[in-house]
């Protein structure tokens, strides 16, 4: 006997979905613009037509072009044809859902939608009332490559910023369509960590996306500072790739296999021109799609009105120091962070004076965390607290063997995949639930967490998630205050 598949259908199309195993019905693989290949490599994204016709929508599309190394992702087909979106939602009765909108991350380079942790399957089985939808971007030089140097015609002046074009046209889609299976357009958060954190952050800089969502949630990284490329750098790592490929013409760009495209990005990325001291592929501020004052303009509140969650975690980068040798975690840290800081040697003294209790190494860690993450929090959440409510997190968890919250595990417990071995069963609830109490209704509360309390700069009251969470008034305030003159975005605050 046929069982009858899930079917919706809206202005682009008839979608025919899936049901996962709980019962959660899953619509997988849906374009939300043309295929970005041949002459559209490089374009900003295009609209798919409206559509008379019935589409199977019952597996996943292929994620971004990237490594094929990753464990996270293998498996999974890549491809430059990778502009698709999946939603996950309980039932196709109710009507007006909350709708969420996941943003992955991996450093600009890695990631997809389809990733087993990104699947809807636990976390909409827990939260009937919800939609949620995950989206494809692109990645690395497909997404940043700064063509003007050969593009004389300005045909490809989104060219730096495609992975923002890519999420302000799924949002788009989303607008305009979700209502279809069951969704309130006008309830709309988008929720990302790490590199999707920073493009939310630069989506709240975009006016043209800021009308799709009324709520963001914010995970460790942001597009100020340390997680922004310069105009003159986008050019310097075009030149560069250009010089590995031969110097081609924009025609011939445009008909390279995409293969060869990905590995030439790797030998970029493996030439020095990237400093050690910034993200590669990061948003750039080309005044163009990301206003070169962005961040002044959220001070002066082009993005009041949306509510945000925003935070970090005590572990964030300390992966990449465990491995290393004291010594070793010493030069480490001066490549990433000794020229920001210039008096490496006397900015650990001070750490170590306001941190009597804490090894060396992590201090080394903590310096880091900061400067690339934890600051950048704190500069946004003020930026916006002046013109929207704003809730400020900080995790403070440890495993057994003394290792720190590692950078995502929010998001792990979120989608209902905690690691147990540093957040119990019931902390994970509670953050699932606070979580999307937020996204119902803006109000981070009724789950077993402390009241929190609104950030803002002058108490910068902050959740601290631990075994027994409680709220702060900021979190290694003197520490961050040492490091807050080196960022230009205060002279707006």
């Amino acid at each position: 006997m046929e069982i009858m598949r899930p079917k919706v259908t809206t202005q682009k199309g008839t979608y025919l979905g899936m049901r996962e195993k709980n019962g959660v019905l899953a619509f997988k693989g849906i374009p939300f613009a043309q295929p970005p290949v041949g002459p559209l490599r490089w374009q900003a994204p295009r609209e798919v037509p409206n559509s008379r016709k019935t589409f199977d929508a019952g597996a996943f599309k292929p994620i971004p072009m990237q490594s094929k190394e990753d464990e996270r992702y293998k498996g999974l087909e890549k491809s430059e044809d990778c502009l698709y979106l999946n939603i996950f939602t309980a039932d196709l009765v109710t009507k007006n859902k909350p709708v969420l909108i996941w943003v992955y991350g991996g450093a600009y380079i890695k990631g997809g939608a389809s990733r087993p942790l990104y699947n809807g399957d636990r976390m909409i089985g827990e939260n009937p009332d919800v939609i949620l939808v995950t989206v494809n971007y692109r990645l690395g030089v497909f997404a940043t490559l700064n063509l003007s140097k050969v593009d004389e015609a300005g045909r490809y002046r989104y060219s730096n910023n495609l992975a923002q074009m890519d999420l302000q046209a799924a949002l788009k889609w989303v607008h305009e369509n979700i209502a279809d299976f069951g969704g309130n357009p006008d309830n709309v958060t988008l929720f990302g960590h790490s590199a999707g954190s920073s493009n939310i952050s630069a989506q709240l800089m975009m006016k043209d996306s800021r009308p799709y969502f009324k709520k963001a949630i914010m995970h460790s990284s942001f597009a100020v500072d340390v997680g922004t490329t310069s105009w003159e750098d986008s050019l310097g790592a075009a030149d560069v790739f250009f010089d590995i490929l031969g110097n081609p013409t924009l025609d011939e760009l445009l008909n390279i296999p995409a293969e060869t495209i990905y590995d030439a990005q790797v030998k970029l990325q493996k030439s020095g021109f990237f400093n050690s001291e910034r993200k590669e592929f990061s948003v750039v501020l080309d005044d163009i799609v990301i206003p070169k004052d962005g961040f002044k303009q959220l001070t002066e509140g082009c993005a009041a009105g949306i509510d945000v969650i925003i935070g970090t975690c005590c572990g964030e980068y300390d992966q990449q120091f465990r491995p290393l040798s004291m010594e070793e975690k010493y030069e480490f840290l001066k490549r990433q962070c000794g020229k920001k800081i210039g008096d490496l040697d006397r900015a650990i003294e001070i750490y170590r004076e306001n941190n009597p209790e804490k090894p060396l190494d992590e201090i080394y860690m903590d310096i880091k965390n900061d400067l690339w993450l934890r600051i950048p929090a704190n500069l946004v959440a003020e930026a916006l607290s002046g013109h929207s409510e704003v809730h400020m997190f900080h995790t403070m968890l440890r495993k057994e063997n003394g290792n720190r919250a590692h950078h995502g595990n929010e998001y792990e417990a979120i989608f209902r995949h905690a690691d147990e071995e540093l957040i119990s069963p019931q902390l994970a609830y509670m953050i699932s639930r606070t979580w999307m109490n937020f996204v119902r209704c803006g109000e981070p509360k009724g789950a077993g967490l402390p009241e929190w309390s609104l950030y803002d700069k002058k108490d910068r009251k902050t959740m601290i998630i631990s075994k027994e969470s409680y709220v702060a008034d900021g979190v290694r305030v003197r520490d961050m205050e040492l490091f807050y003159p080196l960022f230009k975005e205060t002279e707006y605050l």
